[in-house]
């Protein structure tokens, strides 16, 4: 019951997957030829690319942090437009490789209250009727219906694309939020994954804030790398509520964003922004310490993806955080590049919401059932 059926089911598909992440770096665009369901599906990454947002857009994003309702409303129609021109322009560069079936977006979230609600904005409409193709979007809200937290999603990819018979895995996502998958050796051992606390979006509001907004990130780490980390204030911030829960658990820019870092520098305000960057910076490398510490059994290597895999300072505060365990970049997977994995994942499960599979990890976000993610919006 409430199960819809599409002609060519399983594939294959070419599908169009949109990420835009808690970081405001921008919307990423991934085109996978994607086949089969379940432990048989398989991928390919035909395309990836990225646009970042226009000054003006991002300012309406930051802004809309605030709970404006007239702006989220007027926010939700502007970057339907955005995500369909982009789209609609990334396809035609690509010629007669740009051909696509299906959309899975993402969208912008605004607002995360773990385990009750998660808003993502962008209206799907203007892509479905620009492309002329079903766009599947929202796909927190089902997991949280069953009782889950809606995060983290991208676990189920990360199983089915790099779990090992002989290492005991960490995938870390840097993003606006860390987030972390395990995939044990053992198949008798679960899956964990949680997100871990802050990350690229503490260090990009201090940017922008420290610079009057004439720098949104911490280019190359240069900021924090002239810094000193201040063991007090790092000790201070390592009390955060959110570092002693127990998982399952998920947070957002409520928790680490614009007011954290605002009160932040409100309440040491004799401390010199690198500095204070350069805690920040190891306040990340250290949430990933205790978040191995605290929830996981033996760990063999971490896998660094994200934004902040790009940040030279924040990846050496990680290893120096976390020796002996081994810190590489993503291996090398046809199926995706290490840009475009968070992209993948929701082309992964737009598909497979045409294909009725349930794609949710009640296991890891809560939920008292496995569900089918996202709703659809079809072209008129």
């Amino acid at each position: 019951m409430g199960l819809i059926s599409f002609p060519g089911n399983a594939g294959p598909r070419n599908v169009l997957g949109l990420m835009s992440g808690t970081s405001l770096d921008g919307l990423d665009m991934g085109l996978y030829q994607i086949e089969g369901s379940g432990a048989d599906v398989q991928m390919k990454q035909l395309a990836f690319g990225c646009t970042p947002y226009p000054t003006e857009l991002r300012t309406k994003i930051r802004a809309a942090f605030a709970g404006d309702t007239s702006l989220i409303c007027a926010l939700n129609v502007e970057l339907g437009q955005f995500y369909a021109n982009e789209s609609a322009l990334f396809l035609d560069q690509l010629g007669s490789l740009g051909q696509v079936d299906l959309v899975g977006m993402h969208g912008q979230t605004v607002y995360h209250i773990p385990g009750h609600s998660s808003l993502q904005i962008g209206d799907p409409s203007f892509l479905a009727q620009q492309l002329n193709v079903p766009v599947v979007y929202d796909f927190r809200s089902a997991d949280i219906a069953a009782g889950g937290h809606g995060a983290p999603l991208v676990p189920y990819l990360d199983r089915l694309f790099y779990r090992s018979t002989t290492e005991s895995l960490v995938l870390q996502n840097l993003g606006g939020i860390g987030n972390l998958t395990y995939l044990p050796k053992d198949s008798n051992q679960p899956l964990i994954a949680f997100d871990t606390g802050p990350a690229n979006g503490i260090l990009n509001e201090l940017a922008h804030q420290i610079t009057k907004g004439e720098q949104e990130y911490d280019h190359d780490g240069k900021i924090s790398a002239s810094g000193v980390v201040q063991s007090d204030l790092l000790e201070t911030l390592l009390q955060h509520d959110y570092f002693g829960e127990k998982p399952p658990k998920s947070t957002g820019r409520e928790d680490f964003g614009f007011q954290f870092v605002s009160e932040l520098l409100e309440k040491f305000p004799m401390r010199k922004p690198e500095d204070l960057m350069a805690t920040l910076c190891e306040l990340v490398a250290q949430s990933l310490r205790l978040s191995y510490q605290q929830h996981l059994p033996e760990v063999d290597k971490v896998y660094l993806t994200g934004g902040g895999a790009l940040n030279p300072d924040l990846v050496a505060r990680i290893k120096q955080a976390i020796k002996p365990i081994v810190l590489e970049d993503l291996p090398p997977n046809p199926a995706f590049d290490l840009d475009s994995k968070e992209a993948a994942a929701f082309a992964l499960f737009a598909h497979e919401r045409l294909n009725n599979h349930r794609t949710n990890l009640p296991e890891v976000t809560g939920a008292c059932r496995p569900v089918c993610l996202g709703k659809i919006a079809l072209p008129s």
